[in-house]
């Protein structure tokens, strides 16, 4: 599939997929000086189909928006303004239709990313946060719990979701501790993996379940002048390419 994209769209942002009112669109954010675009394609008719833009600044701004939106409809978009612990839930009018400021009651920052997109489900608003704690200390596995549910009709915040697993020794200094991804089951069940982790956790409503995978080939790949337990090595290999 090609898709042939107008001049101002950066497609070197994020890009994501997602299904809005039965369609498929290819969407590819950009962050402007003064507003933050969404710029839609149609991926049944691989053309240019609209921009959604948000503000900045001014009464209606939004500050900078993470690249990953979560597109329920064209008229419940769920925002995250970058690093701040702030939702907003908005149309593709570009109007923000509510604020969420968890500014003060989250503690770490909420992170929205593809592998772990924020959600709205049941009137709840559930997404990942990187937790304060230092993830290269093997104390963050043992007090970090990756998902928060914020109910939204009592505002009252819980994290019941099961703190990381315990990696193998000097794993914690990986750059991918901390990561986890979920995906939704079958049935609506939300399912959580883990790098170096050979189990499934499966959440029905608040309640988990631990799977684990056999698999005889597991073990933590090598890379070729990548210490897999050396966070700084890790970070030089980065800046090297």
């Amino acid at each position: 599939i090609i898709l042939p994209v107008k001049d101002h769209t950066n497609v070197q942002a994020y890009v994501q997929l997602a299904g809005i009112n039965g369609e498929e669109y290819v969407i590819s954010f950009q962050r402007g000086p003064f507003q933050n675009n969404f710029h839609l394609y149609t991926l049944a008719k691989r053309d240019f189909y609209k921009t959604i833009s948000f503000e900045r600044e001014g009464p209606t701004g939004v500050g900078e928006l993470s690249p990953f939106a979560n597109f329920i409809s064209f008229d419940s978009i769920l925002l995250y303004t970058a690093n701040a612990n702030r939702f907003q839930i908005a149309d593709s009018s570009g109007s923000i239709l509510s604020r969420i400021d968890l500014s003060e009651v989250v503690r770490g920052t909420a992170y929205p990313q593809p592998s772990f997109r924020s959600e709205i489900v049941n009137n709840e608003l559930q997404f990942f946060v990187l937790g304060e704690e230092n993830p290269n200390e093997k104390s963050f596995y043992k007090k970090v719990k990756a998902e928060y549910i914020l109910d939204l009709n009592s505002g009252e915040i819980t994290n019941n979701y099961p703190t990381y697993p315990t990696y193998p020794a000097g794993i914690e200094n990986t750059f991918d501790a901390w990561k986890v991804s979920r995906c939704l089951g079958i049935n609506g069940e939300y399912v959580y993996s883990f790098p170096f982790d050979n189990g499934i956790y499966v959440r029905n409503n608040h309640n988990y379940k631990q799977y684990v995978i056999p698999n005889e080939l597991f073990h933590i790949a090598q890379v070729e002048h990548l210490d897999p337990t050396n966070y700084q090595a890790q970070m030089g290999v980065l800046g090297r390419r």
